[in-house]
Parts: C-alpha cells; sequence; structure tokens
C-alpha cells in the first residue's frame, strides 16, 4: 500500500487540532506571567551601593545612591523609577537636600545623586534617606551633612606668653623652649560661619624633642622627625591641641630654628581631603649677639642691705625682642641674694635686684656665650660700740668676714678677744703705757680686704 503524503495545507484531524490549541494557551499565559513577575521590584534581590556616611553641604557634591532593581528570579527591572526620601532624625532639619529620581535602564542600574546646601553645613544636621522603587524600600541610610571648611576663613589660634595669637594661613610662630601651648583649629565655611562635628586628623612632623596632643597631652605623641596623627572632632567649630617643647636646657640649642609643621585634613567617602591651612612652630632662642646686660653699679658693699640692680635685654638672630620669655634665675656664689621675675617683660627685659653679705664677687649671664655682668662686694664693717680708759680703748665692731681679722687704731693693733667674737661681731682692746693716740679703726679681713669701721677720738 503506498504511504500517504499532505502538503502543510492538509487539514488536521480535530483532536490534534485540540491538542496544539491547548499548547498555546499554556505558552500565553506563561509569557503573560513571565511578563508580569519582570516588573515586581524585590528588595531581597535589589541592591543600594556607593553612598557614604556624610553629606558634604556645599551644593555641588553629590552623595550617590547607586541602585540595581532585581525581580524575585533575579532578572533585572527596567524602566522603574528610583525615589529617595529625606527626613530628619535629630532636632536640626534637612530641609534643602534635594535628590531628584532617576529610572532604571535595561540592566536595572539607576543613580540618584542627593545635593546638600551650604546653609546645612554650620548645623550638621542627621539625616535619614530611604531610597526606593516601585513603591518597595530598598535601603534606608543615616547620614550626617557637614560642612565644607574654607582654608581663608579657617586658622590656628595659639595662646602665646605674649597672649593669644590668630595666626594667617602659613604664618610661621615662634615657640620658646620648655613652653606647653594651648592651641585650637577654628573651621569655618565660605560664610564664615563655624562648623561643628567636623572629623579631623591633626598630623605633625615633630622635631628636636616636641610633644603633641590632645588637651592635657593625653594621646600625646613625641619624636624626632616623627610623622604623627591625632584624630578629633570639632566641637562649637573648634578642635584643640597642645605643643610641648622639651628644651629648656641652658645651653642646648635644637638645630636652631627648627620647624614643625602641622596640617589638618578632612575628608568624606565622596570626596577627596579637603587639605586646611598649616601651623609652622619653630623653637627662638636668644641670640648671643644680639643679647645685651648692665648693671646700675658693679661694686657694692657686702653688707646685706646695698642692692644693685642687673638687666639683660634678650632678642633673637633677627634682632626681634624676645618678650614673655622665661629665662633660669641665675646662679650665684654662697653670700650672695638674687631676686626677680622668671620671664622678660614687654620690651623684652628683665631685672634682677642683687645683694652680698660677703665680699668677693660674682658673675650673672643668661644668654649662653653671651653678655656676662660681674659685681665685686666689697668688706663692710661698723665699729658699734667704742669705750675709753687711761690707757685703753675696748672696740666692738659689726660686720661680716670678721673671723680672724686684724684691726687697727691709728698704728695701734687692737687685740682680738678670740672668746667674745664671732664672723659678725668682733670685740678688741688697743692698750698704751700712754694715752693712746686718736686714728681711723681699720679692719682687714682674713681674705685681705680692708675697710674703715670709723674713728676713735680723744
Amino acid at each position: 500500500m503506498a504511504p500517504e503524503y499532505r502538503s502543510a495545507l492538509s487539514p488536521v484531524r480535530p483532536a490534534r487540532r485540540a491538542t496544539i490549541a491547548a499548547l498555546l494557551v499554556f505558552l500565553a499565559v506563561f509569557a503573560g506571567s513571565r511578563a508580569a513577575s519582570a516588573g515586581a521590584v524585590v528588595a531581597a534581590q535589589s541592591s543600594v551601593t556607593g553612598y557614604g556616611t556624610s553629606m558634604l553641604a556645599d551644593g555641588q557634591t553629590p552623595t550617590s545612591f547607586v541602585t540595581v532593581l532585581r525581580d524575585a528570579t533575579g532578572a533585572a527591572v527596567a524602566g522603574q523609577v528610583v525615589l529617595v526620601a529625606v527626613t530628619a532624625t535629630g532636632l536640626g532639619t534637612c530641609t534643602g537636600v534635594v535628590c531628584p529620581p532617576a529610572t532604571s535602564d535595561s540592566s536595572g542600574n539607576a543613580t540618584v545623586g542627593c545635593l546638600a546646601p551650604a546653609s546645612l553645613g554650620p548645623a550638621g544636621p542627621k539625616c535619614n534617606l530611604t531610597v526606593s522603587a516601585g513603591g518597595i524600600t530598598l535601603k534606608t541610610v543615616p547620614m550626617t551633612v557637614v560642612g565644607v571648611p574654607d582654608a581663608t576663613k579657617s586658622a590656628f589660634s595659639l595662646n602665646l606668653p605674649t597672649g593669644s595669637q590668630t595666626l594667617a594661613p602659613g604664618t610661621p610662630v615662634a615657640i620658646y623652649p620648655g613652653s606647653t601651648i594651648d592651641g585650637s583649629l577654628s573651621l569655618k565655611d565660605k560664610s564664615n560661619n563655624a562648623l561643628s562635628g567636623i572629623a579631623v586628623d591633626l598630623a605633625a612632623a615633630l622635631p628636636c624633642n616636641w610633644r603633641f596632643g590632645t588637651t592635657g597631652l593625653q594621646n600625646q605623641y613625641a619624636g624626632s622627625g616623627l610623622t604623627t596623627g591625632i584624630p578629633g572632632t570639632t566641637v562649637s567649630g573648634t578642635l584643640t591641641f597642645q605643643l610641648h617643647q622639651d628644651n629648656a636646657i641652658p645651653g642646648f640649642q635644637c638645630a636652631g630654628q627648627t620647624t614643625m609643621t602641622a596640617t589638618l585634613k578632612t575628608s568624606n567617602a565622596n570626596s577627596a581631603a579637603t587639605s586646611l591651612p598649616s601651623l609652622q612652630a619653630y623653637i627662638v632662642y636668644p641670640d648671643a649677639a644680639r643679647s645685651s646686660g648692665t648693671a646700675s653699679v658693679t661694686t657694692i658693699p657686702g653688707d646685706g642691705k646695698t642692692a644693685t640692680t642687673v638687666t639683660f635685654i634678650l632678642a633673637q638672630t633677627s634682632g626681634a625682642l624676645l618678650p614673655a620669655y622665661p629665662v633660669t634665675l641665675p646662679v650665684l656664689p654662697s653670700g650672695w641674694s638674687i631676686s626677680g621675675p622668671s620671664v622678660t617683660d614687654a620690651s623684652g627685659k628683665i631685672a634682677y635686684t642683687v645683694k652680698a653679705s660677703v665680699s668677693g664677687t660674682a658673675t650673672l649671664a643668661v644668654v649662653p656665650g653671651g653678655t656676662s655682668i660681674t659685681l665685686t662686694a666689697t668688706p663692710a664693717f661698723a665699729a658699734a660700740k667704742v669705750t675709753t680708759a687711761a690707757r685703753a680703748t675696748t672696740i666692738q665692731i659689726q660686720g661680716n668676714l670678721l673671723s680672724n681679722a686684724t684691726v687697727k687704731v691709728g698704728t695701734s693693733t687692737c687685740v682680738v678677744d678670740p672668746a667674745s667674737s664671732t664672723d659678725s661681731l668682733l670685740t678688741c682692746t688697743v692698750t698704751s703705757t700712754a694715752a693712746v693716740a686718736s686714728g681711723a679703726i681699720t679692719v682687714t679681713s682674713a681674705t685681705g680686704a680692708a675697710a674703715s669701721a670709723g674713728t676713735v677720738s680723744y
């Protein structure tokens, strides 16, 4: 029997037509179901990345939310609008933060960039930014709005011995050896508003026995050429710190004028670090050739009462005077006394009052290798009591250095009574077969210094 052939247009049996129709219906339903599920965004399958924890309040640096929209099966969802809603989480306001919506592309990608106005910088409000698409919340991100410090408005201030001083950007400042200086950095935006809540890192290269730390020298660092950093956050627009220089040893100068630079930087997840003014501090010492010293008188009686004034003027290498400069009180020999301030006055001067209760010399100097002043104290004696008799004169002498001293009245020797004599009181007697001649009382100390102590008259 010959085989049966049908063309493509040949009639189909009724049973087979029903089967094919059912299959077509199934495929249509499945395709419709698939198309419907591809439009439903599922948060668990989608992602939000690209954001930081802060927004720069400059109106131009975006905080980006990069979203990828997926459905339940992981397929990309195109044509969906991505929104970012902004709400304040504290007492501040987030009004003015704008987040223009974006529509996902064929790969399900959409990026929304949010901008914060400069007006929000000083307050530093905390905001919640909620990302959603197709009525589905994808992520809520807490965010702090931070101001943008302006290098021309921000500045370092140092509480120097001469008073508080605000430094212009890059201005070097002299630090005296052995001093501790309180400092602060004030952060302001271009409108001169103080910026609080700014995370900062204050870095310093520390030469020659510097110490650098937060107030109270907590977290302090010390070194020679070491670079250190102190993290901190501005409070009322200010970060405080301390500088300390250990080189208070007379005659030890740390490589002359050494420069220490402190640079503050602040960073945001969506922007590069912002460089702010640097602080340059250098150690300054009195210059031996530029400093000077004088004395009101250089010779005084060693009576413990008469004083001389010794004045030094301190200047640095440039010739500039050194006001409020710390000076160590000079050490004098035994029997000498000295008193005076511990720092120079506003004119770089420091004056000492010097007395002596002995005879001899003493040398004063406050600048190593500089002017020195030598003082001389002469013996000081006085006849406290003179008793005369027919052939004897008894004399009591007060003063200093009287131990082993010799006494003459005119040319006659006055014999010292050791039992009634001390270093400050001497008793002696002149005897003669005839009446004792009148004459000056001369006392010569054991060191050879001689002085008059009065006269004896008949």
